[in-house]
């Protein structure tokens, strides 16, 4: 059996990040046509944000624990040490 490919289909060979920006631009023109587009796309994105306040110091503790590892410490080193 053949299968029909949909004209809104995406070649496997583009990128995952060609796949994001496809789905930004689709997304922003919605938007632009829209508000219940726009309404609803606001809501996804900003689903699972309700403790933000939570989200931003713990993701702030995570960044400060990896910016003290030695690997950083080193990798900073090394690139002060190439300029």
């Amino acid at each position: 059996s053949s299968s029909s490919v949909s004209q809104f289909s995406v070649p496997c060979h583009i990128t995952f990040f060609n796949k994001a920006i496809a789905s930004g631009l689709l997304a922003a023109n919605l938007v632009a046509n829209t508000s219940i587009a726009m309404a609803l796309l606001k809501k996804v994105m900003w689903q699972g944000t309700e403790n933000w306040d939570t989200l931003l110091l713990e993701r702030a503790g995570m960044s400060g624990t990896l910016v003290l590892s030695e690997f950083t410490k080193n990798a900073i080193n090394s690139f002060k040490q190439k300029s």
